[in-house]
């Protein structure tokens, strides 16, 4: 019985002196281990990576935007000043007595230079064809884009539109306008539009290479143009001579044209770094961000007089 006793008591004397190793101290390593292994340092602020499985845990992990260099860097903006180069002639009044209705005065709107020189309602638009189109304009694809009778003028005088939107020609004049559309590659139409009436919708059929008259039949004096694009990259100068053109594709050449009703094609235009031909046309190669070629400047002599 004191034989049994002794040998239970040095059992359970051996086993606590097994679990107090395990748990005060660090137990021989297997060989080839290290001789003394460390825990992995984190300073305040850092983040370490997740674990490289946690099917065992219930993780939120943070959702970010990804945004590459090379995605960032597939658009770029092309931006510019179209400049009369000399001295502009003063636009010349309009008589406007043959419609009792159209009391605003109005001068001729075929060459608008502002006092220190900005061309305005210039278009610039590309000539490549078929160009990667940035997602972006998908949202405008199917707008609806108006030419308005107001005050006895067309608003804007020069607009652009797609071919996938619908241009709204619209009347907002007391007196009965007509809006004449005769595209070179599409249906003409030239709708009577009365008074405080519905916009009557039209949508050209084919991209045209230069802006499309529109005229009135009932009021002479009036005209504007309209620019049919297939893709969206065209602008028209503001009244400083101002124009933009967002998310081009970049790194590649493209070809651009220029033109403004009294002249036709800006040809010789002139501008840091190049020249546009006798039809109006440059090439560039458009880099990603912001393209500014600073002012464009326009020989007096392509104007007529």
């Amino acid at each position: 019985m004191i034989k049994t006793t002794r040998f239970v008591f040095a059992s359970l004397f051996m086993a606590a002196a097994a679990a107090f190793t395990g748990c005060g101290q660090a137990a021989s390593p297997p060989p080839g281990a290290p001789d003394k292994a460390e825990a992995p340092q984190i300073n305040q602020g850092e983040e370490t990576a997740p674990a490289a499985d946690q099917s065992s845990a219930s993780v939120t992990q943070p959702v970010f935007e990804v945004r590459t260099a090379a995605a960032d860097g597939d658009w770029g903006t092309l931006k510019g000043r179209i400049v009369f180069d000399g001295k502009a002639p003063a636009p010349a009044p309009v008589d406007t007595s043959k419609d009792a209705a159209c009391k605003t005065p109005l001068t001729t709107e075929n060459l608008l230079v502002s006092p220190d020189g900005g061309i305005q309602n210039a278009v610039i638009m590309l000539r490549t064809k078929n160009p990667k189109v940035h997602p972006d304009y998908e949202k405008t694809a199917s707008d609806e884009v108006v030419l308005d009778n107001k005050n006895c003028r067309f608003e804007p005088h020069v607009q652009v539109v797609r071919l996938s939107q619908t241009l709204m020609l619209k009347n907002s004049d007391p007196t009965g306008h007509n809006s004449n559309i005769t595209p070179i590659l599409g249906t003409p139409i030239n709708p009577v539009l009365a008074a405080g009436g519905e916009p009557v919708p039209y949508k050209f059929t084919a991209e045209e290479a230069i802006p499309v008259k529109v005229g009135c039949n009932i009021h002479p004096w009036m005209g504007a143009y309209v620019v049919a694009r297939k893709d969206p990259y065209a602008a028209v100068t503001d009244k400083d001579g101002n124009f933009v053109i967002e998310n081009l594709p970049a790194g590649k050449e493209l070809e651009f044209r220029l033109w403004q009703e009294n002249a036709g094609y800006l040809k010789n235009a002139a501008f840091k770094g190049g020249k546009a031909d006798a039809r109006g046309t440059f090439k560039l190669k458009i880099k990603p961000g912001d393209n500014n070629l600073g002012d464009i400047k326009v020989p007096a002599s392509v104007f007529k007089k």
